[in-house]
């Protein structure tokens, strides 16, 4: 089964559903079996969109030189490892980038667009927990997320500040920079049913990071980041679309001048990040066995929203498409 997608250059025009997994290896090949067993409970990336092949199979054929694989840690559940290794892995490097840039410190203001995306729950978890952000963070997100939020990651839940993204129309700009004039942001919270008053002091932000894309933020920077700062996208201007394929704006023309002429015409630097998977690319940081041992040390965890049977697809395509999942989309594949 496979659905169209975004890469112009494609073999087959199309690409396989799915990046990550997790399984039982049931055959190693003769050059690897004194690193990999039968049986082993297992679980990483597959990701050749130019193939046209995903991981939602019964059986992958996989080859650790090229796709990231990780003995599955005893805490964590099948489900959970299945949703993990490739949004923690661009979360891991996408952060790894900005410290090696000098952009990264303990005492950096952050502003995450998307908090409630994959990639933007492990980029929280990873900026409390391993880079010991002293700041709280400014968090952009909708509906229940600062719910969601503050439930799995209870033990942090006060260095957050919310922005409410429907509240505001998606111009998130517009709360931001009230929140800078009045020194405060008044988020309603559901469990109470009132107004709550977050005080805010932090100033502009050295690092703004975007998992949903948009060009209102952009807008205006002038009055958001600092000087010398850094504006980090996944997904570009255009808001990502789930229900085709985010990808396919990675390099619109207003993303790429910014990329070209970003520094000269502002104060901060724009970067436009793509995730390589690939696990030659784990030789600069060694970013595949640094995931794994967050994992198991239980310094960050997958946050699984829904799981579903493989009969069920169709479902869990809809809801996908819905854009309002909150966490990882688990398919359980049977033999078929």
């Amino acid at each position: 089964m496979k659905i169209r997608n975004g890469y112009d250059s494609a073999i087959y025009g199309e690409a396989g559903i799915g990046r990550e997994y997790s399984g039982v290896v049931s055959e190693v090949g003769e050059k690897l079996q004194t690193a990999w067993r039968e049986g082993d409970e297992v679980f990483g990336i597959y990701f050749h969109p130019h193939l046209a092949v995903g991981a939602a199979q019964s059986s992958l054929l996989i080859d650790p030189s090229s796709d990231p694989i990780l003995l599955k840690p005893a805490n964590i559940s099948s489900e959970s490892a299945a949703g993990t290794l490739y949004c923690l892995g661009a979360a891991f490097n996408l952060l790894d980038k900005l410290e090696k840039a000098g952009y990264l410190k303990n005492d950096s203001n952050v502003l995450i667009n998307g908090g409630t995306t994959s990639v933007g729950m492990f980029v929280i978890q990873l900026l409390k927990y391993y880079y010991k952000l002293k700041k709280k963070l400014v968090i952009v997100t909708s509906g229940t997320g600062p719910d969601v939020l503050k439930d799995h990651f209870t033990d942090i839940s006060d260095d957050f500040i919310f922005i409410d993204y429907l509240v505001c129309r998606g111009k998130a700009s517009k709360p931001i920079r009230r929140m800078f004039e009045d020194g405060k942001v008044v988020n309603f919270d559901r469990s109470t049913n009132s107004e709550i008053s977050v005080d805010y002091n932090q100033g502009k932000f050295n690092i703004v990071l975007d998992f949903i894309g948009g060009y209102d933020i952009l807008k205006h920077s002038s009055d958001l980041i600092h000087a010398k700062g850094v504006y980090l996208t996944t997904v570009g201007d255009y808001v990502g679309n789930y229900s085709e394929d985010v990808y396919n704006q990675w390099d619109n023309a207003s993303a790429t001048a910014r990329k070209m002429f970003g520094t000269m015409l502002w104060q901060y630097n724009y970067i436009h990040y793509y995730f390589d998977p690939n696990a030659k690319t784990a030789s600069k940081n060694d970013w595949i066995q640094k995931c794994g041992e967050l994992l198991e040390n239980g310094d960050v965890k997958c946050v699984v929203d829904k799981i579903y049977d493989w009969k069920d697809h169709e479902e869990a395509f809809s809801y996908m498409a819905t854009q309002r999942a909150q966490g990882k989309l688990i398919l359980k594949v049977e033999k078929f």
